[in-house]
């Protein structure tokens, strides 16, 4: 696995700047229990790329911190199509990901040498938990009171993922 692990850096504008993100190639065979090791040991978010569930899509990304997966995390998907693209192995203008909070597009740019990334679609739901509003409303440092559940004519209604 050593051999798949590639340390990069995202939003640098020089030596020694930027983002790190390690990145794990190849990593399919590895758990989760393996790949939050690897982000233990690295200390950063680490992103992991698999092969597509969906062969309609590119590949499949899996993000860890030392303590659980992310759904997502963009330093880390712009570094992972970085090194896939200075690789050889993303060589296509545009590419499909599959990641934990749904699929994701990215696209490169040939004149510019820019990656761009969309990010999944978001899902809005009400927070029913009392005690889990709370500490909403403590961590926002907002009135209890004003982080009552909203009555149902005013609740949003999920929106279908892609």
């Amino acid at each position: 696995m050593q051999k798949n692990l590639h340390f990069v850096r995202v939003f640098s504008a020089g030596p020694g700047g930027g983002n790190p993100a390690p990145v794990v190639l190849d990593a399919d065979a590895m758990t989760s229990r393996e790949m939050m090791a690897v982000a233990a040991r690295c200390g950063h978010e680490s992103a992991f790329i698999c092969a597509p569930r969906d062969t309609r899509n590119a590949f499949r990304l899996r993000f860890f911190v030392p303590r659980h997966e992310m759904e997502m995390c963009g330093h880390a998907t712009l570094g992972a199509l970085w090194l896939l693209r200075s690789l050889g192995r993303w060589t296509s203008c545009a590419a499909t990901l599959e990641t934990s909070s749904g699929i994701v597009d990215a696209r490169y740019d040939e004149r510019t040498k820019i990656i761009e990334v969309s990010q999944p679609k978001g899902i809005v739901q009400p927070v029913e938990d009392a005690h889990l509003r709370a500490a909403i409303c403590d961590v926002l440092c907002v009135a209890r009171v004003n982080c009552r559940r909203a009555p149902s004519s005013m609740r949003p209604r999920a929106v279908p993922r892609r």
